[in-house]
């Protein structure tokens, strides 16, 4: 039977009439000898770290990103296109002619005025392709991200002032998932950021 006091020595015990000792343990004696080291380095269980990303998560991140940029990039690069088919052609001809129907189109039907429809509408093309290219690639995948969300939710307003709610709501489905792509960047190791090592962290 081991009892702990605050000095030492072996003391017969008397009443139990067992015949064993009480040993009594000097804590003046054991206070450094009983002290665990305890290593900060050691990772916590409950913690994650950018490096220790799930593979389901990191194959979701790639997943939506392929999803958000293809849908990106071929949706500008349609803007160049005229004819179907074999009779299909790219042109800058093609965009522009394309582009100025779009802001004919929502000056028309919708409530804003003719500049600021050209305004966007010229450039819009080229801006799907980036955030395209960008979204697949993975390099600054937060921004790059985030830079499609924003190009997606421009898209939903100009058709919001038409209004077209139908498309609004598809647009809003992209939103939602360019959202979760951004949520899951911290494990997109499949990236030129996951290959760099420079993936952001959860926190």
């Amino acid at each position: 039977m081991l009892k702990f006091a605050t000095f030492g020595g072996v003391r017969p015990s008397g009443s139990s009439g067992s015949g064993n000792d009480e040993i009594l343990l000097d804590f003046r004696y054991l206070h450094g000898s009983l002290r665990v080291p305890i290593d900060s380095t050691q990772p916590s269980m409950s913690s994650s770290s950018p490096a220790s990303c799930r593979c389901e998560l990191a194959l979701a991140n790639l997943l939506l990103r392929l999803w958000i940029g293809l849908r990106l990039f071929m949706a500008g690069l349609d803007k160049f296109r005229a004819g179907e088919g074999a009779e299909a052609t790219f042109s800058l001809e093609n965009y522009d002619a394309k582009v100025g129907r779009i802001a004919q189109l929502t000056w028309e039907k919708g409530f804003l005025p003719e500049w600021m429809c050209k305004a966007y509408a010229m450039p819009v093309g080229y801006l799907l392709l980036i955030a395209g290219i960008w979204s697949v690639v993975g390099i600054f995948s937060r921004l790059g991200l985030f830079f499609a969300g924003l190009v997606f939710l421009s898209l939903g307003f100009g058709l919001a002032t038409l209004p077209d709610d139908t498309e609004v709501l598809f647009i809003g489905m992209h939103i939602l998932i360019v959202a979760a792509a951004l949520y899951t960047t911290p494990h997109a190791k499949f990236s030129v950021d996951g290959l760099r090592g420079k993936l952001p962290s959860a926190n």
